[in-house]
């Protein structure tokens, strides 16, 4: 895996795929442990208990699955990811409504990472990929019904991976991630084409760098973060519908290393870019850009712990959610940020746990569900919260404590009915509920 990619790598473990479906207020929870079968016990959230899905067992090797998405429309699910002793790449569609999942046929040779996906309006997967064999990047889509992938054509192929995916209201794909000579690297990819279109970067750009996010706005326009690794800077750039090529954002205080790990945009097209600043110690960073503006401004944070955040979601009231880690005092940073907010409040834990969050959601009624890991005492478990609109104290997910070890690293939300996906390596999860707006008691 190459430097700089997206979170999900930077914690991925290797051990067994489990995976559950929560299939509503009422059910059953199990996780599906290859090759030793069903491991079945119960979780609440709230009124909400757990379901089992069937995941066929692999027959040589175990899974690591890394990114998700949900078709709006249908509800169908499709996850990726690696099976870790040979090294070819793995997909699955599952649904919200079943317990059974279908792989889909990936075609070729040869060591492949998913290590990203998201999904278009008309139903189609969009993988991006590293080729580990070929040290190159890897662009598949997945039409709606499909049961095999289609290997999208990329031109000026230089080596380096695709790491992030975002698709905007007209169905086009910015996929980005790194080259093989450390450049930021952008494709554009539109509805129903065969090839993926290379995009420039910035007249007289020479640093080395990654992207480590990407998000679209309602006006196609998408906004890239990452790291300017030769000038110790965070990358902010805009990509513009009909650009070929991103405009850069200035950010203050260059040379402070800093990095943005996520990128969300609010329905009025302001996005908020976080991540930290420091090379060995990190202070966290929070970024506000408003819409068409060349200079980010800094949001303060009232949390004054040490460490980064590393994931950020924005509600339809346009609040931001962050979450991340602290390295103060091994608890979870996550705050709210509410549109005219200068400031970030803090939210805080109901009791004190050395957690860290890595991915958030939010859902119908503006509740929000945070993913991350519990590593106390020596141990690694998988740590979910709830937060309402209003509450100033996260609500813990009750997760089994024989439940397997590992992490939740990707929470996605499946806005028709207010479905939650939380994925996390060892084991997988969806959480779904019915009626958000009873998700809290």
């Amino acid at each position: 895996m190459l430097f700089g990619v997206l979170v999900v790598h930077s914690i991925c473990i290797q051990g067994w795929a489990d995976i559950a479906v929560v299939a509503g207020y009422t059910g059953y929870f199990a996780s599906i442990n290859p090759p030793y079968g069903i491991l079945a016990e119960s979780f609440t959230i709230g009124e909400i208990e757990a379901s089992p899905i069937s995941i066929p067992v692999l027959p040589n090797g175990q899974a690591l699955f890394f990114c998700v998405g949900i078709d709006s429309f249908t509800g169908a699910t499709v996850f990726g990811g690696v099976n870790y002793l040979t090294g070819r790449p793995i997909i699955y569609r599952g649904s919200v409504v079943s317990s059974e999942v279908t792989s889909i046929t990936i075609p070729g040779t040869g060591q492949i990472d998913i290590n990203a996906v998201a999904m278009s309006p008309d139903g189609s997967a969009i993988f991006g990929c590293e080729n580990i064999t070929d040290s190159e990047p890897l662009i598949y889509r997945l039409p709606r019904g499909a049961l095999e992938v289609t290997l999208i054509s990329i031109p000026e192929n230089d080596g380096g991976a695709i790491n992030a995916v975002a698709i905007g209201p007209d169905g086009t794909a910015t996929l980005a991630g790194i080259t093989g000579a450390g450049l930021p690297l952008i494709y554009r990819l539109f509805p129903g084409a065969t090839e993926a279109t290379r995009i420039r970067l910035p007249v007289g750009w020479t640093d080395t760098g990654s992207i480590n996010s990407v998000a679209v706005g309602s006006n196609g326009t998408a906004i890239l973060g990452g790291q300017d690794v030769t000038s110790s800077s965070a990358l902010v750039w805009t990509l513009s519908s009909g650009s070929l090529s991103p405009t850069i954002v200035e950010t203050p205080n260059p040379g402070d290393f800093g990095l943005i790990k996520s990128v969300a945009i609010a329905p009025n097209g302001t996005a908020i870019l976080c991540g930290g600043i420091g090379d060995i110690i990190r202070y966290p960073l929070i970024y506000r850009l408003l819409q068409g503006a060349s200079l980010v401004s800094i949001i303060a944070n009232a949390n004054e712990n040490l460490g980064q955040f590393i994931a950020v979601a924005i509600g339809s009231d346009g609040v931001a959610i962050l979450g991340g880690a602290s390295e103060t005092n091994d608890q979870a940073l996550i705050c709210r940020i509410g549109p005219e907010d200068n400031q970030a409040a803090a939210i805080y834990l109901p009791a004190p746990d050395d957690v860290a969050i890595y991915s958030i959601a939010i859902g119908a009624g503006n509740i929000a569900v945070l993913g991350g890991i519990f590593y106390g005492e020596g141990d690694s478990l998988p740590a979910a919260y709830t937060l309402s609109a209003t509450s100033f104290v996260v609500s813990p997910v009750i997760v089994p404590i024989s439940a397997p070890h590992g992490e939740i690293v990707n929470v996605a939300v499946y806005s028709c009915d207010g479905l939650y996906d939380i994925r996390r390596i060892r084991p997988y999860y969806y959480l779904q509920q019915d009626e958000a707006t009873n998700l809290l008691n």
